[in-house]
This record gives C-alpha cells, structure tokens and sequence, in this order.
C-alpha cells in the first residue's frame, strides 16, 4: 500500500480555489435560511427562485406573505450587504497594501478610519441612506 502525503497531492493547490467560493455559497444560502423565525428550507428557495425572470413563471407563490417580507427584505438584504462590503474590505485592504508596498499595513496610517468614522457621523445624524428601502425604517405594503 502507498501513502501519499499531503504535500504531493496534485489536487491540493486547486482546491484553494474550489473549496472557498464553494463555501462562500453554501454559507450564504444558509443565512437566508437561519434565522429568529423558522422558514423551511424548500419554501426559503422557492422565495429566492420566484425572483429569478427564467424560473419565476414555474414557482407559484403558496408561501404566507409574512415568510415573503422576511426572506425578501430582510435576509436577503443583509446577504447581499455582507457579501458587498466584505469584498469591498478585502479589496480596500489589498490596495493599501500594494500602495505602500507593505503586507502589514493598516488603515490607520493614512486617516482611512478616522474619515470613515467621520461620514458615518455625518450619515446618521443628517438621516442620509445609500440603499433606499433597505435602510429605512418603512415596510413595503404591495403582496408579492
């Protein structure tokens, strides 16, 4: 019988880019199921595939509409924004690192967070929102 070590497994280095975004989806998929109240999973992926134009003619809506304004404008909101802004940190953090040329650099060395912290104050107190409904306080009242 031979052994192989981990060190020469051919596969080893392409799983570095299979297993991340692999998981990066199957995450995500369970945060729009997991949550305070209880939505079964088929009824969770049947919301997601009404939204997709292609499928949505072949799902009929049979869900109550309260699952529908949980997964829609709550979970899946919260999804998309933590997919976006942890891309756009880690993007953030690469180019500041290839701009000084130094893997150990922090935002603090040129003010990024004092001016990030500066227009989130600015943001809260005059009541400025970016992303529309979602960030308003306000439930839409139209079925799905």
């Amino acid at each position: 019988m031979r052994y192989v070590s981990l060190d020469s497994v051919a596969l080893r280095g392409g799983a570095t880019y299979i297993i991340p975004p692999l998981a990066l989806v199957a995450l995500s998929v369970l945060s729009l199921i997991i949550g305070s109240i209880r939505i079964p999973a088929s009824t969770t992926f049947r919301i997601v595939g009404s939204q997709i134009p292609g499928i949505s003619s072949y799902i009929h809506a049979t869900w109550p509409r309260a699952y529908y304004i949980i997964v829609v404008y709550l979970r899946e909101p919260e999804v998309i924004g933590s997919l976006v802004v942890g891309a756009s940190l880690g993007v953030g953090g690469a180019v500041i690192q290839s701009v000084f040329r130094n893997p150990i650099t922090e935002p603090y060395i040129i003010g990024i967070s004092s001016g990030a912290a500066l227009g989130a104050v600015i943001a809260f107190v005059s009541g400025i929102t970016v992303f529309g409904i979602y960030s308003s306080r306000s439930w839409p009242s139209s079925s799905p």
